[in-house]
């Protein structure tokens, strides 16, 4: 079976790079530690592949400096070997839980399953685990019923929340081909067996408290039904929700709110020019308004007396 190995820094380097990280600056993260000739090696593969592209050059002690932005193309990648929940590793950006699909036997596996086996409620169990060249799956077999594809964690971008569900899905039905193919079965249509989770960290430091005094703090809807939940397994505190709206709201907030904080600032900086200007117009029109008196004053005809008539003729 091929080892399996995990592609951690390059993920690293890409979220890294996808928040405008110069590569100088992302060698020198602790939970990067190569490099900066390997960070720039995997920035120029990532720009090859479609996934970045270069947005700002600017030059700093004669050296050329290059930032980063995100592509249409999805970079979706594992964390974990298996099940949810097996790494600890804090992550950086939003991160998709455990996904997996189940299938009906449509006609059992012609060649022996390989693998853990045991039994679970009378029923035989096997775990098998395949390493493909992106993923590690875990097949399992539930007697002689369904096979169910468990998918590994991933790592995505908070805008392609929407795009991942379908790619996940389509990337576990393609595992479950090979499995149909490689053992000699035929499986039915498939179905949801357990669908993703959306986890996003969240720093507030009394949720953060609470949910690590609590173990976990549940968002309920008036309907009564848990939406999200704040959990603290992880060893740091994250939102958590199947709801994609949600996810994408929360993962965006902080965008939004210092956009609407830039806006409302920018407007009350127009304001004040505004009112600025109006103060100077105000005093501009008073002066208008001073020299039309002296002038209507100077135009009116002026009134002699009759006796000073006289006088004249």
């Amino acid at each position: 079976m091929k080892k399996y190995t995990r592609p951690r820094k390059k993920d690293l380097i890409y979220h890294y790079a996808v928040n405008h990280y110069y590569a100088n600056e992302i060698k020198d993260f602790k939970d990067i530690n190569c490099s900066k000739a390997y960070v720039s090696k995997v920035l120029k593969q990532l720009v090859k592949e479609g996934y970045i592209e270069p947005i700002k050059k600017s030059y700093k002690k004669q050296n050329k400096f290059v930032r980063y932005r995100k592509t249409d193309k999805i970079y979706s990648v594992k964390l974990t070997k298996s099940m949810s929940g097996a790494s600890k590793t804090k992550i950086i950006g939003p991160r998709l839980n455990l996904l997996s699909i189940k299938y009906d036997f449509k006609s059992l596996p012609k060649k022996k399953v390989p693998g853990h086996s045991y039994l679970l409620n009378n029923t035989k169990i096997i775990d098998y685990k395949h390493s493909f060249d992106e993923d590690l799956i875990n097949f399992r077999v539930i007697g002689d019923k369904w096979l169910v594809v468990f998918m590994p964690e991933h790592l995505v971008s908070a805008d392609h929340f929407r795009h991942t569900r379908n790619y996940l899905y389509s990337k576990a039905e393609k595992y479950a081909d090979w499995f149909m193919e490689y053992f000699d079965c035929v499986l039915g249509e498939p179905s949801t067996y357990q669908d993703y989770e959306i986890a996003v960290e969240d720093k507030d430091p009394f949720l953060s408290d609470f949910a690590k005094k609590h173990g976990m703090l549940k968002i309920i809807n008036a309907q009564g039904q848990v939406v999200s939940w704040y959990d603290f397994s992880k060893g740091y505190l994250e939102f958590e929700t199947k709801d994609e709206d949600l996810a994408e709201i929360k993962a965006f907030m902080p965008m939004i709110v210092a956009d609407l904080q830039n806006r409302v600032l920018g407007m009350q900086q127009d304001i004040d020019r505004h009112d600025s200007l109006l103060n100077v117009l105000n005093e501009k029109i008073d002066k208008v308004d001073n020299i039309l008196q002296e002038m209507k004053g100077l135009l009116k005809p002026k009134v002699i007396p009759v006796d000073e008539k006289r006088d004249v003729t």
